[in-house]
């Protein structure tokens, strides 16, 4: 749950544009009528972990991550507010 790990006075701020929508949750959602909410507050469409790190050390982040065998990309920032921003409508 990324709000719970920011401190108070903090939010994320996502860019949903920043990584490729595993062609799963499309299916998921035709197949099963799942709502758009529930993709992304249930399943997180396909996020699987999230770092939150000062923006000094995403480049070498990445590297570790790649250098070990995931994917791994910038999916947003931190910035002041409470919870989550960026997500689209439905979300």
């Amino acid at each position: 749950n990324l709000p719970r790990a920011l401190p108070q006075g903090l939010a994320a701020q996502i860019d949903p544009g920043s990584w490729q929508r595993p062609a799963l949750f499309n299916w998921l959602q035709e197949l099963g009528s799942v709502p758009e909410r529930d993709l992304w507050h249930t399943f997180n469409l396909g996020i699987g972990y999230v770092l939150v790190l000062p923006e000094s050390s995403c480049q070498q982040a990445l590297e570790v991550v790649h250098n070990s065998g995931f994917t791994g990309w910038i999916c947003g920032e931190i910035v002041v507010g409470q919870g989550v921003f960026g997500l689209p409508a439905g979300a």
